[in-house]
């Protein structure tokens, strides 16, 4: 046998060819082939009881199926009739529920509500609070692009303050309590245009402020249109679940794909609607139904959901109804428009007893917007929509700060 990389000729004159030494390696086979599994690692089980014990030794617990049954229960139990629910993402105390605190409106109220300080340390407790941080100023070099596909009558094209947009009083008031001084780049695109009637097609960059952007100006349209425009509702303080039930025809339609994001917007819909007549509920599938039922049928105006909750809403036509709706919003609009959630999303925006009034505006946001996407919005936006973008599409603004924690 010819040693490592020995050449070897070709009696008909090939070109040498290198060969290599075997022998080495099938010894080493020869040996691996006798090691017992348990001698390649040093300490390695022997069997299945002792790995689960080092498994959990070392922090690893076997995978537990959700019970929403106890969630429900636990949600009840802590979010009944007055129950505070306030605290995001906490199980069984957090607006995890439908039946959270918000605004209850009373019959013996004129235009707008009287302040209930109780309520407000609730809402707007220091903990919820979003005070700009030390990087705001960054955000006021982020350019805004705002494209019209159609020329339009002409409109103010952004805003600097709050104070510029003509916001209802009692709005401004509420933004005050939350803390919001200045609005944030695609709220000065997006405010003006909303308030000036027009269909928007929004991409901002995560954590930019789009929730405000559009719950802000509907429900400032609204202050003085609710009363004109709502369904009846039974008055709060004398709710007899019994016989006072009603169908839930909110005004205001708002789509997002996850459960999350419903009671985030839910959360922000509960604050921006202190001291006025609007309702908002949450639906969403994981949560109890029957609580979401329940809270429909003491009226809703605005109305957050996920598109498969929705639809089994939808099928309940004594449950709910979308005839009265005014202002459609779909969030995360590129989720929702993917393959995936087309048809479902097709059948929400067309079918059902959607209301077609040539009065009703539609509202599309999202961090990222493909073309294609794009295409399908069209269907659903009106030919003179506006289209607004703010920062790098698709990315994380510079004030958010992500971590990577890798555990061992």
């Amino acid at each position: 046998m010819s040693g490592f990389g020995d050449e070897v000729s070709f009696e008909d004159g090939a070109p040498a060819a290198k060969t290599f030494d075997t022998g080495e390696l099938e010894a080493a086979l020869s040996v691996a082939s006798k090691i017992k599994p348990e001698q390649n690692y040093v300490g390695a089980p022997k069997d299945k009881e002792e790995a689960e014990t080092q498994a959990r030794e070392h922090g690893y617990s076997a995978p537990v199926p959700y019970d929403y049954s106890a969630y429900g229960a636990q949600a009840t139990t802590n979010g009944g009739e007055g129950g505070d629910m306030l605290a995001p993402n906490t199980v069984g105390s957090g607006i995890t529920t439908a039946k959270a605190v918000r605004y209850e409106w009373k019959d013996e109220y004129g235009d707008v509500g009287p302040k209930i300080p109780e309520l407000e340390d609730k809402l707007f407790d220091s903990e919820f609070r979003m005070e700009a941080g030390i990087g705001r100023a960054r955000l006021d070099h982020i350019n805004i692009e705002i494209e019209e596909y159609v020329a339009g009558h002409a409109i103010k094209r952004d805003i600097y303050k709050f104070e510029d947009a003509g916001l209802h009083p009692v709005v401004m008031e509420t933004l005050d309590l939350m803390g919001y001084r200045m609005p944030t780049p695609i709220q000065c695109g997006t405010i003006p245009m909303i308030l000036a009637g027009r269909d928007v097609v929004a991409s901002a960059q995560t954590g930019s402020g789009k929730t405000a952007a559009y719950l802000i100006p509907i429900i400032s349209m609204l202050m003085g249109k609710a009363k004109k425009l709502a369904a009846k509702r039974p008055d709060p303080s004398k709710y007899n679940p019994t016989t006072d039930r009603v169908r839930a025809e909110p005004l205001v339609l708002i789509v997002c794909p996850t459960r999350e994001l419903c009671i985030q917007i839910f959360d922000e819909c509960r604050r921006l609607c202190y001291r006025t007549m609007l309702r908002p509920c949450v639906a969403y599938g994981g949560g109890p139904l029957g609580q979401q039922i329940e809270e429909l049928a003491k009226g809703c105006d605005i109305i957050v959901c996920t598109p498969g909750r929705l639809k089994d809403l939808i099928n309940k036509p004594s449950v709910l109804s979308l005839r009265r709706v005014r202002y459609t919003v779909v969030d995360e609009a590129d989720e929702l428009l993917h393959g995936d959630w087309e048809e479902d999303m097709k059948a929400i925006m067309t079918g059902g007893d959607i209301s077609e009034d040539a009065d009703s505006k539609y509202y599309m946001f999202s961090a990222t917007f493909p073309k294609e996407y794009r295409k399908i919005a069209k269907q659903f936006m009106a030919e003179d929509f506006v289209r607004i973008r703010v920062g790098r599409t698709g990315s994380s603004h510079e004030n958010i700060k992500q971590d990577v924690i890798y555990c061992s």
